[in-house]
């Protein structure tokens, strides 16, 4: 595998927002074998969506850039920087086994943060976090044992103990659960319902309220659930039944 030039199309395909960075494509050393995800948080400013974009595409005095291939900012916008090797994780160990040229075969996503644990995750930077581990999962075949902080893969015994708090306040285990989930909806091909406003949620967008209303949809009452495909079939002939047979057999022969 060579340049991820997929990045920004599989971040925008699992429903982000994303912006491209000028460059991206051609950033970074051409020479990439993907393992797996590592997260980060950015130590960086409190305020301003991703305030340390200008570091994380230049790098710092002891460290060339790009630091990472996504940042994410606190609004959960995707930022795309590179497409080549980051320098985003150093040695490390994961599941016993070390993964030297880290940069290599591991995705970085720098997240917005203080670093201070006494600072608070927006949600739904959260959420973009484990949608976007979960996108790049399925993408690259990978499972989620795979996805790791960067708290975790800087703790082999031969290191200093600590080395990394990153990301900080978030619970890897539970995040990987969560990742674990959004997977399996990915690779099922599940639904969200109204809200998203393209594909089959824009047809059934108008039709939603009225259909709760009347029970046609009762397990999921608000219109950004997200509902298994199985769930969606059970809706649409419930809407069948209910709505377009009446309908016909009442209409003007």
């Amino acid at each position: 595998m060579s340049r991820l030039l997929w990045l920004a199309d599989v971040a925008r395909d699992a429903g982000l927002v994303v912006v491209e960075i000028d460059g991206w494509k051609t950033r970074g050393t051409a020479d990439m074998e993907l393992k797996g995800v590592i997260n980060h948080h950015t130590a960086g400013a409190a305020h301003g969506d991703l305030p340390t974009l200008a570091a994380l595409i230049k790098g710092r005095p002891d460290l060339a850039g790009p630091l990472c291939h996504y940042g994410l900012g606190r609004s959960g916008t995707v930022y795309v920087i590179a497409s080549g090797k980051a320098n985003h994780a150093g040695d490390g160990q994961w599941h016993g086994e070390d993964f030297l040229d880290s940069s290599r075969s591991m995705i970085g996503i720098e997240a917005e943060h203080t670093g201070r644990a006494s600072d608070p995750w927006p949600e739904e930077q959260l959420e973009a976090y484990r949608l976007l581990d979960a996108a790049i999962l399925v993408r690259i075949g990978a499972p989620v044992a795979n996805l790791c902080g960067h708290k975790e893969w800087a703790q082999p015994p031969e290191s200093t103990p600590n080395r990394k708090p990153d990301p900080i306040g978030i619970d890897m285990n539970r995040s990987r659960t969560d990742v674990a989930e959004m997977m399996r909806r990915i690779e099922m091909g599940d639904v969200v319902v109204p809200g998203a406003g393209e594909g089959v949620n824009a047809i059934f967008a108008t039709p939603f309220d009225w259909a709760v209303e009347m029970g046609i949809f009762t397990e999921h009452t608000n219109p950004d659930s997200v509902v298994t495909s199985e769930e969606f079939a059970a809706f649409l002939d419930r809407y069948h039944q209910r709505v377009v047979v009446p309908n016909l057999r009442s209409a003007p022969r």
